[in-house]
């Protein structure tokens, strides 16, 4: 609903009311001659990737040591580190992936390894 007309006439606390007594929602819009499509449809702001990946690199770096061993696994960490620091963020995110995988594969049970292998079977015959 778009309504026009003069400030302080009553449009939004008229709209407001009849919101409330039909028990909906209300969002208001205030438009002008300066408002323009991109302030109701927003738009693309760049992205800095570094601080998208900033935050999982140090959810990483706390969370791995307590899964694996930091110094028998000291190569993967460096690729880790030098994928972070020259902002090759496909290998990233590939690395985190793998730790993610073999921490899967470390903590699965019996039966969860035997089904991924596809040779689960029913030991109670």
């Amino acid at each position: 609903v778009l309504l026009v007309g003069e400030t302080g006439t009553g449009k939004t606390s008229v709209v407001q009311y009849v919101a409330e007594q039909i028990g909906q929602t209300l969002v208001v819009q205030n438009l002008s001659q300066q408002t323009d499509s991109s302030d109701l449809l927003g738009g693309f702001k760049p992205v800095e990737l570094r601080l998208l990946c900033l935050p999982l690199k140090s959810q990483f770096e706390t969370l791995f040591p307590r899964t694996f061993s930091k110094s028998a696994n000291g190569e993967f960490l460096l690729q880790v580190q030098q994928s972070f620091a020259k902002a090759k963020w496909k290998r990233f995110v590939q690395l985190l992936k793998n730790a993610v995988r073999l921490m899967r594969k470390k903590y699965m049970t019996r039966e969860e390894a035997e089904a991924a292998e596809g040779r689960g079977h029913d030991d109670s015959a």
